[in-house]
């Protein structure tokens, strides 16, 4: 008898929980594996997956070079928080319809996982994970940007800072940055407001690098160039440059808060997924949320059809595009 095809996706969440990569060949081999069935894997496990591989980015040595990968990681998780506050907000308004309606006998879910959904839900919780989340970003492309600068790489900081920071006039460059979707204007303001500081900074420290050169070479006039922008402790250009500017975070509370949140994100997915797999019989009204949700995509409106567009046909918004409709509020 012919043997039962393994699913792949099986053995790559297997390979998760259960191991690691042992090198860096086997690390790269899995995200590319990622890559690959991602459409195959429910949102529970593509969180897993997600999270697995920004762990391993952000451990020490961090992984400067592979930054747009963090960042566009980061995005799609961000688009899972949104779906989960989406779907926990249609299945609490379906709950609250069926338990106030005692002529219709649907099961309501017990009380425990009401309460998870209603912590999902809720609106305060949701904003402080979006500013959480854009805070992260940006403290990223910063961090990126300025150890360009201390590498003294001006020509790639130059290429990258509009990728990270796009100029206000530049609306392909707001519509097709991941990092970008669905901004509030207060957010748009931050981007560009970062984006001026980072010119600044540019022409600051090549000031600053110029008249430290100098200082230095009048103490040693012959100092070889892999001493004065080594990392020497006398003489250490990196702890030199952030001492004279100041990074917007430290690496390691930089880390772990974007740990904390990529964990965050992750448990509610799993939650989720945990509560709308209930055996029938306790589900009860969770059968009728999908329809719900079907309803309510017709409308244009609605965070599910701005969920769903986001994820299928990755509209951007621009903070100059006047004749497009405004970005909506991401919860």
């Amino acid at each position: 008898m012919r043997a039962e095809k393994k699913d792949p996706t099986k053995r790559l969440v297997t390979k998760l929980r259960y191991g690691k990569p042992r090198n860096d060949d086997q690390a790269h081999s899995v995200d590319r594996f990622f890559a690959k069935h991602l459409d195959s894997l429910n949102s529970d496990v593509v969180a897993e997956v997600l999270a697995h591989i920004t762990h391993r980015i952000l451990r020490p040595p961090f992984f400067w070079s592979r930054t747009a990968d963090l960042l566009g990681l980061l995005a799609h998780l961000e688009r899972l928080r949104v779906s989960t506050v989406d779907q926990a907000d249609l299945a609490l308004q379906a709950i609250s319809l069926y338990r106030n309606n005692t002529s219709q006998r649907v099961r309501i879910p017990p009380d425990k996982e009401v309460a998870h959904l209603e912590a999902m839900a809720d609106k305060n919780t949701a904003r402080m994970r979006r500013r959480e989340y854009h805070q992260i970003t940006i403290q990223i492309r910063w961090m990126h940007l300025a150890r360009i600068l201390i590498s003294r790489d001006l020509s790639l900081f130059d290429n990258l800072l509009p990728e990270y920071f796009p100029p206000p006039t530049d609306n392909e460059g707001w519509k097709t940055r991941p990092y970008l979707d669905y901004l509030s204007p207060e957010e748009v303001e931050g981007e560009i407001l970062q984006g001026k500081k980072l010119v600044e900074l540019r022409s600051d420290s090549e000031e600053w690098r110029t008249r430290r050169e100098i200082w230095w070479r009048n103490q040693w006039p012959n100092m070889p160039d892999d001493i004065l922008y080594g990392d020497a402790e006398f003489c250490s250009y990196e702890q030199e440059f952030f001492r004279e500017f100041p990074p917007v975070a430290e690496l390691g509370d930089l880390v772990g808060l974007t740990d904390r949140w990529v964990e965050v994100v992750k448990l509610q997915t799993e939650i989720l997924e945990e509560i709308f797999t209930l055996p029938e019989k306790r589900k009860g009204v969770l059968l009728i949320v999908e329809k719900q949700r079907q309803l309510a995509s017709r409308d244009d409106t609605t965070p599910s059809a701005i969920t769903a567009r986001s994820s299928m046909q990755s509209e951007r918004s621009s903070p100059v595009t006047k004749e497009e409709p405004s970005s909506p509020s991401v919860p």
